[in-house]
């Protein structure tokens, strides 16, 4: 649990990959696990900035290799890199989470191209999971095809692409006042 707290990304990678091998092996664990992963992903935490602005979220198609074009009206960025590091990293930790719940919650392989090359063992679905994302801040969520008990997204923040496609909520799936920012 104290590699949740470091101030380095790699630690917290760390820490996730091995909670979800505790969880893969204790099946008895899962849910207290899971109850871990959302408690990291309701943490507050700052999006990175778009370089050369001061707004937030993540980045647009560079014009050229290491050039990233600020949206209409950006006023110039004050924040400094290091914070802004910081925040990439940080997405990156938030965005590993994700995946550990989306891939376990998921009771086969998606019907994607690649599947076939990289099937996912059927062993490796967690059934009977309950969600708590109250309040969480959620980049690029994806909860396709996955199998859930019961979910709280009540105050949640969804920025970039949210997917939901073919989920399945076997109880209640709460979205009270939460805030879609960007495609869902």
């Amino acid at each position: 649990m104290e590699q949740f707290g470091s101030d380095k990304a790699a630690v917290r990678h760390g820490g996730f990959y091995a909670l979800e091998r505790v969880a893969q092996d204790n099946p008895a664990h899962r849910q207290t696990i899971v109850d871990v992963i959302c408690a990291y992903l309701r943490s507050p935490c700052t999006p990175p900035r778009i370089p050369g602005t001061s707004k937030l979220g993540g980045l647009r198609a560079p014009l050229r290799p290491g050039w990233a074009r600020p949206l209409p009206g950006a006023v110039p960025d004050t924040t400094p890199k290091d914070a802004d590091q910081e925040a990439r990293q940080e997405r990156e930790v938030r965005l590993t989470a994700q995946r550990i719940l989306r891939d376990h919650l998921q009771p086969r392989t998606p019907a994607r191209a690649w599947a076939r090359w990289f099937p996912r063992p059927a062993h490796t679905f967690w059934p009977d999971i309950d969600l708590d994302l109250t309040e969480a801040i959620l980049v690029d969520f994806d909860l396709t095809n996955v199998i859930i008990r019961n979910a709280r997204f009540d105050k949640a923040q969804f920025s970039g692409i949210t997917e939901f496609v073919k989920a399945r909520f076997n109880g209640y799936a709460w979205f009270t006042a939460a805030q879609f920012n960007g495609d869902a």
